[in-house]
């Protein structure tokens, strides 16, 4: 849901004249503007980044699987795009496709060196991003890949607002790798578990759980998130809630 999200944020700030940053450019606005010519015939069937798994600083190349169709196709743009610790959109760089036969394949590359603040990223690729060409759906041709980063914490940013809490807070977290069984359990400090938050999100994002609890004693609760990395390693973190009435 969250990636979902993303992409939909994506295409908000490319199809409706939001503000893009070049990576290039020094904090430079990119405007891209709409003139719808025709129908582009290339469909974005997929984007691979170089590596799967990447250290701030690393440059990786990302490449992106483009089909045509019954017609060639000629001077298509195709613009990269990253999403960094789910928050900045930044303009990774447009490469123009020069000329497709009909019914034939070509893969496009943009080169990213990750920045060294990066905890997250999230990669997006749209052919004609300027929306020059007329399309029956601004989903299909825009394709997301995702990247783990290397570091020595499995979860980071974990707030919790309002705390103290009366009957509910929203819990928020990164994630710079993909884990598996995340739950999120309330614990007393004497260490008996309250409750346990199931199923939340436990991909690569930053992501919110609503916790909602009226009954809850007023007291101060420890939340203990858990997941087990790609080894089958438990990882735990412990923060800290207030419950006030």
């Amino acid at each position: 849901a969250d990636l979902h999200r993303l992409l939909a944020q994506f295409l908000r700030h490319v199809t409706d004249h939001h503000r893009i940053v070049d990576q290039a450019g020094n904090g430079r606005v990119l405007q891209l503007q709409s003139e719808r010519v025709d129908h582009v015939p290339l469909q974005l069937v997929r984007l691979v980044p170089s590596h799967g798994e990447v250290a701030p600083g690393q440059t990786i190349r990302l490449n992106a699987k483009l089909v045509n169709g019954p017609v060639a196709a000629t001077n298509v743009p195709v613009g990269f795009y990253a999403c960094l610790n789910g928050l900045d959109t930044v303009l990774v760089g447009t490469t123009v496709v020069d000329r497709v036969s009909p019914r034939m394949e070509t893969i496009v590359s943009a080169d990213f060196t990750i920045p060294d603040t990066t905890v997250c990223c999230t990669f997006f690729a749209k052919v004609d991003p300027e929306n020059r060409f007329g399309e029956m759906c601004e989903m299909n041709n825009t394709c997301d890949a995702r990247i783990s980063l290397k570091g020595p914490y499995w979860i980071l940013d974990v707030t919790s607002h309002p705390n103290p809490m009366q009957n509910e807070t929203v819990i928020s977290y990164l994630l710079p790798r993909d884990v598996q069984g995340m739950k999120i359990a309330v614990v007393s400090l004497e260490g008996r578990e309250i409750t346990v938050i199931d199923g939340v999100p436990q991909d690569i994002g930053r992501h919110s759980v609503v916790f909602r609890n009226p009954v809850l004693a007023s007291g101060t609760y420890l939340l203990r998130f858990e997941g087990r990395n790609e080894k089958g390693d438990i990882q735990t973190h412990v923060s800290r809630i207030v419950k006030v009435q």
